[in-house]
């Protein structure tokens, strides 16, 4: 049909199909060669079974869709298929998707963040199976909002909202009896120059192989900037309906491989059946998230305050070790914005010139306002598909236990209190990084390499008073090294592994180092009665030309580093 009217290369087409199919394989070279992009949504459990190929070779987009209209996962599809393209301003943004199955007259109430970002075309959308509902809608002032389109034909009613909506909570109830009910909430930049905030959400990969874990990514931000501490949960819709649901975690822990920079993830092994799996994240802001304003890229080089000019020498004084150099190698401005620091040890002279130097100043360091890097609370609502992917070799039920524990990335170590080791790390779980660990194995060793290479055979510590914390807790862990040497000087390496109930180990963890460093003591020194008052340096520094500075430097008592002004 395209190619009628226009050229396929870097065309776009939606593929939906509810049925199986055994001649799709029969296109896919042609579909190769016309350099267009399909986007694929299977509908139901029927679908044919290759049609994520067609997503696949041609770098298109891949859902599901399930049976179950409570999901909403049709409308879901469509959005994210609709968010995925043209500039952030000019995307659609859903903050809201909902469905529920109503009985007796009960009420579906909810609410919709509207934040600062969004509120331009914003669109209420229900949708019902059977009859229209009761609807009402109330916006942050309370103000009740009248005027829904209602297609009794299409089985759904929609609310443009004119103008930017209003910035708070909006409210919503809806009532209905004996039908499945859907709310989706729609929306777009409310301005061109502030960037909205954004979820991206997909999995590490388009198909599972059990027992190897799925990872499911949220990405959220503001423009460059990560948005923090939100709550991010992800649906996950297997074929026959079952949904799992899972908080993800931007903790720098399990799954997550960075702490607090906007991506959340968690691993997902709730495996129940072969075949596809729809996504969805919910990210919600509230008091606690905040967007961190990223740091600005700063020029690598060593900044110099300045230089020295026309060095004239006047004669010789008394100079503290370590002050001769001051003006040739630390030379920093003068009069009240920056001075050296200068290390004055009692008692110690020097013979060291008077010079008059002529100093020329550079423009100042461009200081960052540390304020704009705080982080800046944020509310906000947003939903996101995360596409689908496609689980095999899942065993029928009962479904062994063949996942182990995570590994531990976040293993800190320290000296406490002389010769005890403080431990810290994030416990993993039962299952990667979800239930609770059996039991931990902590092992030493003074060879970093003895310890990576023989984990197995390294001193092991006494771990009977550890007992593991539920996934994603603060571990903390004290003891003293034994059987093992551990004097001044000495590196202690850490590692950690986590084991299951059935007895699987985790691998094993990032190694932590400790070194013991006691410092010799010296004995006090006794003053001689003739060292009451070692010299030390007074500063004058007379300003004849803008730019150029005259300093004379002499030497009269040891006290404090006086600077004046002439």
């Amino acid at each position: 049909v395209i190619r009628k009217k226009y050229p396929t290369d870097g065309s776009e087409i939606v593929l939906l199909t509810d049925g199986e199919d055994n001649t799709i394989s029969g296109c896919f070279n042609e579909v190769k060669q016309s350099g267009a992009v399909i986007h694929t949504v299977a509908l139901g459990p029927s679908a044919a079974q290759e049609l994520e190929q067609l997503s696949k070779m041609t770098g298109g987009f891949q859902t599901y869709a399930s049976d179950q209209a409570q999901n909403n996962g049709l409308i879901d599809a469509f959005g994210a298929l609709s968010s995925g393209n043209g500039a952030d301003s000019q995307r659609s943004i859903q903050l809201e998707s909902k469905g529920l199955t109503l009985q007796n007259s009960q009420w579906m109430n909810g609410t919709v963040i509207m934040d600062s970002t969004v509120g331009k075309d914003t669109l209420f959308l229900i949708t019902w199976t059977t009859q229209p509902p009761q609807i009402l809608l109330w916006d942050p002032s309370g103000k009740k909002q009248d005027g829904f389109v209602v297609d009794k034909n299409t089985k759904m009613a929609y609310l443009q909202i004119p103008g930017i909506a209003k910035v708070g909570t909006w409210k919503y109830s809806l009532q209905a009896s004996s039908q499945t009910l859907t709310l989706t909430v729609t929306s777009r930049a409310s301005s061109a120059t502030l960037p909205p905030i954004t979820v991206t959400s997909k999995m590490n990969k388009d198909t599972g192989k059990f027992p190897s874990p799925m990872i499911v990514y949220a990405n959220i931000r503001q423009g460059t900037s990560p948005i923090l501490r939100a709550r991010v949960t992800a649906l996950i819709e297997s074929v026959n309906g079952k949904t799992i649901t899972l908080e993800l975690l931007d903790n720098g822990a399990g799954a997550d491989a960075t702490k607090d920079d906007g991506v959340y993830s968690r691993y997902f092994t709730t495996y129940d059946t072969n075949g596809r799996y729809s996504v969805k994240v919910w990210a919600l802001g509230g008091v606690n998230a905040a967007r961190r304003r990223t740091i600005p890229q700063q020029n690598g080089a060593m900044f110099i305050p300045g230089w020295i000019e026309n060095e004239q020498e006047l004669g010789p004084s008394l100079c503290p070790k370590g002050f001769q150099d001051l003006f040739s190698i630390n030379l920093y401005p003068v009069l009240g914005r920056l001075f050296p620091d200068v290390g004055l040890e009692e008692g110690e002279e020097l013979l060291q010139e008077t010079f008059h130097y002529e100093i020329k100043l550079n423009p100042s360091r461009p200081e960052i306002n540390k304020d704009d890097l705080q982080n800046k609370q944020v509310c906000f609502s947003r939903t996101s598909s995360g596409g689908s992917f496609v689980a095999s070799d899942v065993p029928k039920a009962p479904i062994p236990d063949l996942f182990p524990p995570c590994q531990i990335t976040d293993l800190k170590a320290e000296i406490h209190e002389g010769r005890l080791i403080n431990l810290t790390w994030t416990a993993p779980g039962d299952d990667y990084d979800h239930g609770t660990a059996y039991k931990y194995i902590i092992r030493i060793s003074t060879s970093i390499l003895d310890l990576r290479d023989k984990f197995n055979e390294s001193l092991q510590v006494n771990t009977t008073a550890l007992i593991p914390k539920e996934a994603n807790s603060e571990e903390v862990f004290l003891f003293k090294p034994e059987n093992i040497t551990f004097e001044n000087g000495t590196d202690l390496f850490i590692a950690i592994q986590a084991v299951d109930k059935v007895d699987l180990k985790s691998e094993i963890s990032n190694i932590a180092r400790v070194s013991l460093f006691i410092p010799p003591q010296t004995p006090p020194e006794t003053p001689s009665p003739d060292e009451t008052s070692p010299p030390c340096p007074d500063i004058h520094i007379n300003s004849t030309i803008p730019g150029i500075h005259i300093l004379k430097i002499m030497w009269k008592w040891l006290g404090e580093l006086q600077l004046t002004i002439a």
